[in-house]
C-alpha cells in the first residue's frame, strides 16, 4: 500500500512539473513575438506597433515625424490621386495619322486645355491614360476610330518633399520617373553628416502611410537597384550616429 500511495504522489508532481514547463514556455514564445528581423527595403505599415524596417536595430528615427509635421503647411489637401494632372503641367498628346491635333498642351488654371476641334477639354483629376480614353471618345464626333496617346512632360503640379540633412530641405516640382539619387540632387545633396544608408521614403498607398528604407549609398556605388520616387512621397535623411 505505502508503495502505491508513493508512486501516485511522484506521478502527481511529475504531471505538475509539465505542466508548469509548458505555461512558462508558452509565455516566453509570446513575449518573444512571432516576427524575426524585417529585410532591408521592406514596405513597411506605419501603423505597425513594432519598429519599421530593423535589420539595423534602428527604429524610424524621430526627425522623421517632425519631417511630416512641417510638409503639411506644404501641400495643397486638394486630395488628387498620386499620378492624376493638375493646373500647370504639360502633356503631349498625338493622335495617330490626326498631325494637326499632335502637339503639346499645358494645363490651364481652370484644368483644362484647348484642343483643335474639341475646344476647351479638362484634364484635371484624370491620370494620362484615363485623358487619352476620354479624348478617344470625343473625338470619335470627328474622327473614325481615333488612336491617342498622351505623356506626361512636366509635373508642376505635383511635389515631392525632401527633408533632413540635405543642403536645401523642401517641396520639389515632381519629374517623371524620379529616382531616389535625382531626388536628392534637387534637394542640393547630403549634408556631410547625413546617414545615406538610412534614408527613408514615406508614401501613402490606399490612404496608409509607409515606410521604406533606401540605401542611397549603396545604390550610388551600385550596390543596390534605384528607387523611383512617386508624387507626393516623403524623402527624410536623418544625422548619422557616427
Amino acid at each position: 500500500m505505502v508503495g502505491a500511495a508513493t508512486y501516485r504522489h511522484w506521478r502527481l508532481e511529475l504531471l505538475a512539473l509539465c505542466v508548469s514547463f509548458t505555461f512558462f514556455a508558452g509565455a516566453g514564445c509570446a513575449l518573444l513575438g512571432p516576427h524575426g528581423d524585417q529585410p532591408e527595403g521592406r514596405v513597411v505599415n506605419a501603423a505597425d506597433s513594432g519598429p519599421p524596417v530593423s535589420s539595423i536595430n534602428r527604429g524610424v528615427p524621430p526627425g522623421l515625424n517632425v519631417a511630416e509635421a512641417q510638409i503639411a503647411s506644404l501641400k495643397s489637401g486638394d486630395g488628387r490621386r498620386p499620378g492624376t494632372l493638375g493646373s500647370g503641367d504639360t502633356i503631349s498628346v498625338t493622335v495617330f495619322g490626326e498631325e494637326e491635333l499632335t502637339g503639346e498642351y499645358r494645363v490651364a488654371s481652370n484644368g483644362s486645355i484647348f484642343f483643335p476641334m474639341v475646344g476647351s477639354f479638362e484634364v484635371a483629376g484624370f491620370t494620362n491614360l484615363e485623358v487619352a480614353a476620354k479624348l478617344s471618345t470625343t473625338l470619335k464626333r470627328f474622327l473614325v476610330e481615333p488612336q491617342v496617346a498622351v505623356e506626361i512632360k512636366e509635373y508642376r503640379s505635383q511635389k515631392v518633399y525632401i527633408m533632413g540633412l540635405v543642403a536645401t530641405p523642401g517641396a520639389f516640382v515632381y519629374q517623371p520617373e524620379l529616382t531616389i539619387i535625382e531626388a536628392i540632387t534637387l534637394a542640393g545633396g547630403f549634408a556631410s553628416t547625413a546617414d545615406q544608408n538610412a534614408t527613408y521614403v514615406q508614401r501613402t498607398v490606399n490612404g496608409e502611410k509607409r515606410r521604406i528604407l533606401v540605401k542611397v549609398k549603396d545604390i550610388g556605388r551600385g550596390r543596390a537597384p534605384n528607387f523611383e520616387v512617386l508624387p507626393g512621397d516623403l524623402v527624410y535623411v536623418p544625422e548619422s550616429l557616427f
